[in-house]
């Protein structure tokens, strides 16, 4: 089980919070980095449990339309492992949206029992929960969940219990008796087939407030797709680093390990590395560089003619992108983001200058600015390009950044690419945990 996961078991015990895992405990030794781990917790020590997973670096994820869900999410960057809880207070069915109420929630956490270093519902409990999990919320009994089924069934001391759960959930008239038979002889099709009386039955009573949970919540979730615009969510890094420095391996990387949806975008003029660009820049890149004649003349002087315009047009399609992405709340990782070094604007040509002020007036001011450090001699042996001096010269331009970027941080890049992108990885994590609004409609 993962260190970090018991001390969040062993705080919340130390803090009296009354909670269980509401299903997977047996899961707990393997789960995966994508995995939700399901606590059920008091709803007056929702709080209190916000408060105790702040203080072990989880960041709650801004989420509109997944009432009563709440999530939490942490880095560690010791194991390169993420944790992520899935919390609710009370216990409730359906998909797409969880909309069939229940008072199940008692029960659990009134009866739950010790099981290793957390607490888990009693198996009558466990069992009930389970089975309306599969029937109302999966429509199916994946094998690991009917094998922890039929260990249940053969675990349940309380049948009058039971009995009343049953009374309260289930299909009408069905008994314990019933259902036991129907698990022994592993009669899975009957059980789906209950599954229209049950939602039947919990929709009794509370037709119309189910509608209204059912559509407010998928009004939230369209509008979550766009809560970007509305509510603080995404990051945009800025990589920096001369050549060598590994910054192409670490945002592709990055991008495809980093928990929260993420996307790449290459700035530089290296065709062949490029993520997004217009599909002119290919034309006008081969036409500019093939040996000049007389036949070739009028395209090469177009192609030459067209690179300025095309590539300032291509850093602002670039930028659009990533405007784009921002709004649907995601981590946007630039490389190669354009910096001048204090009092260098001047010794640039007016061509350069007037191109940085275009690209400059609609490009998106990175909340952070990663510089990945090494010397040039590093530099030059990972790569053989240009020289260590011309190396250490970058190095020191990047260096000299700081005295106007207060948000840039210096990362050692001598240490090998896995180290420097957990190094990183937490560092963004730790931003999100410091700025990103932790409250969000439910």
């Amino acid at each position: 089980m993962q260190t970090v996961l018991l001390h969040v078991f062993e705080q919340l015990e130390r803090e009296q919070i009354i909670y269980c895992v509401l299903r997977g405990y047996e899961e707990l030794e393997t789960v995966g980095d994508k995995d939700d781990i399901d606590f059920l917790v008091q709803e007056q020590s929702l709080g209190q449990l916000q408060l105790v997973l702040k203080g072990l670096n989880f960041v709650r994820l801004p989420a509109w339309g997944y009432a009563p869900h709440h999530f939490f999410v942490m880095y560690d960057e010791a194991s390169d492992r993420w944790l992520k809880l899935d919390v609710v207070t009370t216990v409730v069915y359906g998909t797409p949206i969880p909309s069939l109420q229940t008072a199940l929630a008692v029960g659990c956490l009134s009866r739950r029992r010790r099981r290793g270093a957390t607490f888990v519902p009693a198996p009558e409990d466990e069992l009930v929960t389970l089975l309306l999990h599969c029937l109302l919320d999966k429509g199916t009994f994946a094998p690991h969940r009917l094998a922890r089924v039929q260990e249940l069934r053969h675990e349940i001391a309380d049948e009058e219990y039971l009995d009343k759960l049953l009374r309260t959930v289930w299909a009408p008239n069905t008994t314990w008796a019933q259902l036991a038979a129907i698990i022994d002889n592993a009669n899975w099709l009957a059980l789906l087939a209950m599954r229209s009386a049950i939602v039947k039955r919990l929709t009794g009573g509370q037709r119309l407030p189910m509608l209204v949970r059912r559509f407010s919540g998928r009004v939230l979730r369209k509008l979550d797709r766009v809560a970007g615009m509305l509510q603080p969510r995404s990051l945009t890094v800025a990589l920096l680093a001369p050549d060598g420095g590994g910054k192409t391996t670490l945002a592709t990387e990055l991008s495809k390990r980093f928990f929260l949806p993420s996307r790449y975008i290459y700035m530089g003029t290296n065709i062949e590395a490029s993520t997004v660009g217009l599909p002119t820049t290919r034309w006008i890149q081969s036409q500019s560089c093939r040996p000049l004649n007389i036949r070739r003349l009028p395209l090469w002087l177009i192609a030459r003619g067209l690179r300025f315009p095309n590539n300032l047009l291509e850093h602002w399609y670039r930028y659009g992108i990533s405007y784009y992405h921002m709004a649907r709340g995601r981590l946007i990782l630039f490389d190669r983001y354009v910096f001048d070094a204090p009092g260098e604007a001047g010794k640039k040509s007016l061509k350069s200058r007037i191109r940085n002020w275009l690209l400059a007036a609609i490009a998106p001011k990175p909340d952070l600015v990663v510089f990945l450090d090494a010397p040039g001699e590093v530099l030059y042996a990972r790569k053989g390009e240009h020289s260590p001096a011309i190396l250490e010269q970058q190095r020191q331009h990047y260096l000299g950044l700081q005295s106007h970027l207060p948000q840039m941080v210096v990362i050692d890049a001598t240490n090998n690419a896995d180290q420097v992108r957990r190094s990183v990885t937490s560092l963004i994590w730790q931003w999100y945990a410091k700025n990103i609004q932790h409250g969000a409609l439910a």
